[in-house]
């Protein structure tokens, strides 16, 4: 007799087995006990309930709710043509997402390219003008954005 439990069809969680659970019977209203299988990660159950069959032998039962937990329906053709739509989409989105990366890469490259290329136009616009308070000012103020930058990146 296996008495292995399957993961939980609902979370896959893992399922224990409790044979010792209280429970009111509905026969007589009387405190009786189930048999019952509940997930520890999403607490769905089932149970046996002992008292309310009166052929119930102990390791019948218990064999009976394993088999019923660990029975599992045949996906249907429409489960499994969504499932490969589902496989196919997460390829795509995959691939997207990696093109957005390499953009996101290339957009910073740009970036410091063309942050480079206006620092050193400024550069030797400093260096060829006339000196004057306002142009040291904007050349040192281009230099530290530059600095920043660099600084900032991951």
């Amino acid at each position: 007799m296996e008495n292995k439990l399957e993961p939980c069809p609902f979370c896959g969680g893992a399922p224990e087995l409790d044979s010792q659970q209280a429970y009111r019977a509905l026969v007589d209203g009387k405190v009786g006990t189930r048999f019952v299988i509940y997930c520890t990660g999403c607490n769905a159950d089932m149970g046996f309930c002992r008292e309310d069959v009166e052929s119930c032998n102990h390791e019948g039962a218990e064999q009976e709710i394993i088999t019923t937990w660990n029975t599992r329906p045949a996906p249907s053709e429409a489960d499994v043509k969504r499932e490969a739509l589902l496989a196919e989409l997460d390829a795509q989105l995959d691939a997207l997402g990696n093109e957005i990366i390499a953009l996101r890469e290339d957009l910073d490259v740009r970036a410091d390219e063309e942050r480079d290329r206006v620092v050193g136009w400024l550069s030797r616009f400093v260096a060829d003008a006339p000196w004057s308070d306002e142009v040291i000012a904007a050349s040192m103020f281009a230099q530290s954005i530059a600095a920043n930058e660099h600084r900032s990146e991951p």
